[in-house]
């Protein structure tokens, strides 16, 4: 792994460490961000696939969870990622979308 690749997959496990109490669960997620990581969908900047107002489905846990229909009420960047707010009250990094 790069450096960026490395930065971004401590960050995410930190987040998995905080927010899950279930050692299964986070066993789990970790192990999906780390795939992810690997698969360098680290983004430059400003690399969006998704627009404003598109529909889109929407995985929570790090793509773990079943989808669900969500719309893209903003998007931005998060260590050094593109990242979504929708109107479901959640954020999403790209990875966690799909097209409808």
């Amino acid at each position: 792994m790069n450096k960026k690749q490395t930065e971004a997959l401590e960050t995410i496990q930190n987040f998995i460490l905080w927010y899950t109490s279930n050692e299964q669960e986070r066993e789990k997620m970790q192990s999906s961000a780390a795939d992810y990581v690997r698969q360098d969908h680290v983004l430059t900047e400003n690399e969006h696939q998704y627009e404003i107002g598109q529909e889109v489905m929407w995985s929570g846990g790090w793509g773990t969870r079943a989808p669900k229909p969500a719309k893209i009420i903003d998007k931005g960047e998060k260590n050094g990622q593109a990242v979504y707010d929708l109107d479901n009250g959640h954020w999403a990094y790209e990875y966690q979308l799909q097209e409808i």
